[in-house]
Order: C-alpha cells, then sequence, then structure tokens
C-alpha cells in the first residue's frame, strides 16, 4: 500500500521509541525466541527520498520493511509487530518529482563511521523495532545489516543483539519523492561579520553572510534568512573589511580554505511563514561588484538567491574573542 502519510509515521517512531539499555530487565525478557534466525516476510516496504539534502555523495533513501504493515489510514505503527528502519545512501534520482522515485538496486551494507557514501546504511539512524500491545516502540541498533534490492524484490540480513534476521519483500518499495522544489528568491537586505582568521589560522579570514528580506536575525515569524559561513584569503585591513571578490564553493568537508563556504551549523535556510530550516549541502556563492549570487542545495532543492548593492559588514575580529 502507499502510505501518504509517511513523515508522520517517522514522527510516531520518534515519540514513541524507548531506550534499550542493558540495565532494563524488561526489555531484555521481550526478545524473541530462542530460534536461531528470525525469518521475516514483510507486508509493506515504504520510505522517503530527499536527494542530495545530507550530502553529496549520495542519494538519500530513509526505508521501512515492515513485518505486518500499519495502522489503516494513520500510518502508525501496528501493535506487537517488528519494523526495520534502514537510513541508506543510493545513486541520485535525477528525474521530475512525480511523486515517488525507485529505489536504485545493489547492495546496501552498515556503516559504522557514518560516512553517508554511496551503498551504505547509516549506523547512527538505523534501528530494528519492536512495539507492544499499546503499539510503543522499542528500538535496537543493528550490529550488522546488509540490504539487497533486485528488481524482483529485497532481502535483508541483519544481526541484532547476536540473532540473525532475514527479511524478505517481493515487487517494488514505495519511495516518495520528497526532494524541495527548486525557488528563486531576491533579498532586499544584507549584512555580514568579519571574524578574522579565528577559524583558520594564517589560512583564511571568516566571514558570517545574511541574506534576508528582514533587517536583522531577529528570527520573525514572517521572514526568510539564508546564513552563510564564507573564508576567504587574508584580507588586508587596512583597506577595509569588505567580502573580497570571487566566487565560494560549499565545502562538504568544511576544511575553512580560501574561498570555500563551511557546512555546518552556521551555513543554512529558516522560512519564517512556512516554517521550513534546511542546511546548505552543496552549492557556490558569487561575490562581485554587484553584490550576490548564490546557487544553494537545501533539502534536495535548489536556491538561487540573489542580492544587489553594498554589503555592510561588522569587524568583530578582536573583540568577539576576548
Amino acid at each position: 500500500m502507499k502510505i501518504k502519510n509517511f513523515a508522520q509515521l517517522l514522527l510516531a517512531l520518534s515519540l514513541t521509541f524507548v531506550a534499550c539499555t542493558e540495565s532494563d530487565n524488561s526489555t531484555q525478557q521481550q526478545q524473541p525466541s530462542e530460534d536461531p534466525i528470525v525469518k521475516v516476510e514483510a507486508k509493506d516496504f515504504v520510505g522517503e527520498y530527499r536527494g542530495d539534502a545530507y550530502t553529496q555523495k549520495a542519494g538519500a533513501y530513509t526505508l521501512i520493511l515492515a513485518a505486518d504493515g500499519f495502522v489503516e489510514y494513520s500510518g502508525g505503527m501496528m501493535p506487537n509487530s517488528t519494523y526495520y528502519l534502514l537510513d541508506a545512501f543510493g545513486d541520485f534520482y535525477e528525474g521530475k518529482n512525480t511523486g515517488y522515485v525507485t529505489l536504485p538496486e545493489g547492495t546496501y551494507t552498515l556503516d559504522t563511521t557514518n560516512s553517508l557514501a554511496k551503498g551504505t546504511i547509516s549506523y547512527a539512524h538505523s534501528s530494528y523495532i519492536t512495539t507492544d500491545d499499546d503499539a510503543m516502540g522499542t528500538a535496537y541498533p543493528f550490529e550488522a545489516a546488509e540490504l539487497v534490492v533486485t528488481v524482483e524484490g529485497v532481502t535483508l540480513n541483519a544481526v541484532v543483539e547476536g540473532k540473525k534476521h532475514i527479511v524478505t519483500f517481493e515487487g517494488q518499495a514505495t519511495v516518495a519523492d520528497k526532494r524541495a522544489e527548486d525557488r528563486e528568491f531576491s533579498a532586499p537586505n544584507a549584512w555580514c561579520f568579519f571574524y578574522g582568521d579565528h577559524d583558520s589560522k594564517d589560512v583564511a579570514d571568516s566571514y558570517l553572510l545574511f541574506l534576508s528580506d528582514d533587517t536583522e536575525y531577529n528570527l520573525s515569524s514572517n521572514k526568510i534568512y539564508y546564513r552563510l559561513d564564507l573564508f576567504s584569503e587574508i584580507v588586508d585591513k587596512s583597506n577595509g573589511f569588505a567580502i573580497p571578490y570571487g566566487t565560494y564553493i560549499v565545502d562538504e568537508e568544511s576544511s575553512r580554505q580560501p574561498f570555500t563556504v563551511a557546512v555546518g551549523q552556521y551555513s543554512d535556510f529558516l522560512s519564517g511563514p512556512t516554517k521550513e530550516i534546511g542546511a546548505v549541502t552543496a552549492g557556490r556563492v558569487v561575490v562581485d561588484e554587484n553584490g550576490i549570487t548564490a546557487e544553494l542545495h537545501i533539502m534536495g532543492g535548489v536556491h538561487t538567491v540573489t542580492y544587489k548593492g553594498y554589503i555592510p559588514v561588522s569587524d568583530f575580529s578582536d573583540s568577539y574573542f576576548e
């Protein structure tokens, strides 16, 4: 079946998980029987695709194999059932957003380093889930996992608390296309803070650039904000603090080298009207005599952001760190 409120299901999972710990004796007693292998023929296989929302290395697919399916209409978890939540990374889907995408064929293997590389399953956000009489879920981490996807179906071989699980599903997964729409924004305002080379000593100076329809970073409910962590060549302060002209490439590794944009907590997008928020994962920012032109990959969509005019820069290279 097609789960139209898959986001609600993921929220339900996050809200109803009960953490499994060594001291939780009641949880340990709920573990499966003495059978050496757990074999499951999944009733449903659903997911969401978010493109390059988290990395430029691979497309992001959040997948769930459900032993008994989901509660009709609400999409929540069934009581006394099991679920396999897999945060997988595979080939990018390049087609238009028509509602659903095809899960790429291949083998996906659990990666305890959480590299987000193609062909991996992220350890940090994947788990085996059991539910009780009230559909409250208990999540257990995978010790090993390999998902094989073919045109006929999928097979998951996993190990949970020393027990092997073999989960099969015949047919194609129902994967909803959740890539954000491309958009354009002409910012009427821009401002910038200069921090010197504190974050990249003797290598690059840093600028925190804001593009917005607000005049300050007030996080107002009806305003739009883009925040970008730029690193330039070392500037000559005697000539002022203007952002050096050039093309700044979004650097997923956040190397803080000249003419890069670092990803992380200071490069993001916030839209008050729609309450959206997303990290910048790729793209470029061009600074020239006319202002700013930026193409930014955010939550699977491309934002084209422009600003024309002078960019005021406040110097915090000394006082901010005292």
